[in-house]
């Protein structure tokens, strides 16, 4: 009797301790992750902050809106408490380069110049076309072009500015950036109804083909079908 319950105890322990160092582990990864995450957006908006001519400037939002074009993102870190991977979009918003650039143009008067009238309808390559591009990616979609635009124009039309309306500007765009979290959960969202009409179809294609079976090919398409319908159930 006494045997059993120190062989009770002792296996109850030896799961709580591998529980435990797995919850550690977890967590060790998690924080790793967030550190990773944070070197990323540092190393962004480092190179933003030491970009200053207008051909890398152009070069550098050009890249940018690259990366946002492949497939939304691509994956560069894990965020801080989720165990997930960040895409490029969502380490981007999350930092302050985009306002960095903003900033080094409006402060720079030969910047200002270049970048000051909107780009034309069939103008994909010039600089101020790859900044306009970038920023229709990355602001939030209730802000239409034809309103940030003009802000930007008025405000890089100046022959002077203050530092203080530097700093107007780079809040307006950084308060109309699309919230990271936001679109997260939207990246989310569209991923888990993809794979929801995945499943829906190969459970549909499992039910039409179950007539017409063996047993042993029967009772494999009906394995397959209830680990389809309970992954749906849990998507």
């Amino acid at each position: 009797q006494t045997g059993q319950t120190l062989k009770a105890l002792t296996e109850k322990t030896t799961h709580a301790v591998a529980s435990a160092a797995d919850k550690v582990k977890k967590a060790t990864e998690n924080m790793k992750g967030r550190q990773n995450a944070i070197e990323i957006e540092a190393q962004m908006e480092a190179k933003a902050r030491s970009t200053r001519a207008p051909a890398q400037i152009a070069e550098l939002h050009r890249s940018w809106v690259s990366q946002l074009t492949a497939k939304e993102g691509s994956v560069v870190g894990k965020g801080g408490g989720a165990e997930r991977d960040m895409s490029f979009k969502e380490m981007l918003l999350q930092s302050r380069a985009i306002e960095i650039t903003i900033e080094t143009i409006a402060s720079d008067p030969a910047l200002r110049r270049a970048y000051a009238d909107p780009p034309a309808a069939d103008d994909k390559a010039s600089p101020v076309a790859c900044l306009y591009e970038l920023l229709a990616k990355t602001l939030a979609a209730h802000f239409p072009a034809s309103s940030w635009s003009e802000v930007l124009r008025s405000s890089l039309s100046s022959d002077a500015i203050s530092e203080s309306h530097i700093g107007w500007l780079v809040a307006v765009f950084s308060s109309m950036k699309m919230d990271w979290q936001e679109h997260a959960l939207y990246a989310e969202r569209k991923d888990l109804a993809l794979k929801a009409e995945y499943l829906k179809q190969e459970v549909k294609q499992l039910e039409a083909h179950s007539e017409d079976a063996s047993a042993d090919a029967a009772d494999e398409r009906h394995r397959r079908r209830v680990a389809a319908s309970t992954e749906l159930l849990q998507t």
